[in-house]
């Protein structure tokens, strides 16, 4: 009889968490089908952008200039007379056209070509005229050759003339007042090149961007450091 009482016990258990799993089950199908039936959220509207007026007055300010080596060859070794070209340039830093600006929005190539104007630049990166670069990258069509004046090591470098400034654009006008600010980063068009020897003092005109081609490129001691 106790055999027959503890079998009973254990079916009626195995019955109950049976059933017990069939009730859960059946529920995850109900609520999957409700989330399926809600709504998604909708996306949160976007602000249209305040566009600037086309009349405008462009005020400019901490407006600065300065040559800065893009492009350095390594050292290398040649006799007098010997043949130097710039083919062996080494790209140490890329410059992109870049208006950075708060307020109502205006065209970046608009801002670079007001700049220009001012300025009196024939072109200005950025500017959006045809053949204007994208980047400061040497596309091939910069090169130099020249012929070494004594005998003993030579670099070549190549750069670029960064223009900076900061601006406003104010429009006034029943409805249109508001004020524009910005930063601009471009520089002129075309890239100057040159070559550096490492064993002669630099002349008294040379270029601070040449000055620094060779504190990066020659040896410490080397004459064209000094």
């Amino acid at each position: 009889m106790q055999r027959v009482w503890i079998a009973a016990v254990v079916a009626v258990l195995v019955t109950a968490g049976t059933a017990g799993c069939s009730a859960e089950s059946d529920d995850k199908p109900a609520r999957t089908e409700a989330a399926a039936k809600r709504p998604a959220p909708a996306p949160p509207a976007r602000r249209a952008v305040e566009q600037a007026c086309e009349d405008g007055t462009y005020r400019w300010f901490n407006a600065a200039q300065r040559s800065v080596v893009t492009d350095l060859s390594p050292t290398r070794q040649y006799r007098k007379g010997r043949e130097i070209g710039s083919g062996r340039n080494v790209e140490l830093v890329r410059f992109t056209p870049t208006v950075a600006a708060r307020g109502p929005a205006l065209p970046a190539d608009l801002v670079i070509q007001a700049l220009a104007q001012r300025l009196k630049a024939d072109g200005l990166a950025g500017d959006g005229m045809e053949g204007s670069p994208a980047t400061s990258r040497d596309d091939g069509s910069s090169a130099g050759t020249w012929s070494a004046s004594r005998s003993g090591r030579y670099l070549t470098a190549r750069s670029v003339r960064l223009v900076e400034a900061d601006f406003t654009y104010t429009c006034r006008g029943a409805g249109r007042s508001g004020t524009t600010s910005g930063h601009v980063l471009t520089w002129r068009s075309g890239a100057d090149l040159d070559v550096v020897s490492c064993g002669a003092k630099p002349e008294k005109k040379r270029p601070a961007w040449l000055r620094e081609a060779a504190r990066l490129g020659c040896r410490t001691g080397d004459p064209a450091r000094s």
